[in-house]
């Protein structure tokens, strides 16, 4: 017997990172604690990335899955925003790649 279910996001997921890449550490902050008794949990990572993002509303999802990586660097007339990413075995959704946002 199996069970499927789909999660959906509850908040945007679609962003450009504006980061360069020869100098990640200088965009991105590091913020690590100790590992608890649940690490890959969203409330306990032990690790978060909090990194200057813009949202991409060309990006979307088509029946439930993001649609191909947008080609970077991407423009974008939206906001920077201040983004947080957790690793990948704690989230629910997951993305493994993001596009750059071009300056």
């Amino acid at each position: 017997m199996t069970a499927d279910w789909q999660v959906f996001p509850a908040t945007a997921w679609n962003y450009a990172l504006n980061i360069d890449a020869d100098s990640p550490t200088k965009y991105v902050a590091v913020t690590e604690t100790e590992v608890g008794e649940a690490p890959f949990t969203r409330h306990n990572a032990p690790i978060r990335l909090s990194v200057k993002a813009h949202k991409l509303d060309e990006w979307r999802a088509e029946d439930g899955a993001a649609i191909p990586l947008p080609q970077s660097p991407v423009i974008t007339k939206q906001p920077e925003e201040t983004i947080t990413l957790i690793p990948y075995a704690a989230a629910k959704l997951r993305i493994t790649a993001f596009p750059q946002f071009k300056s």
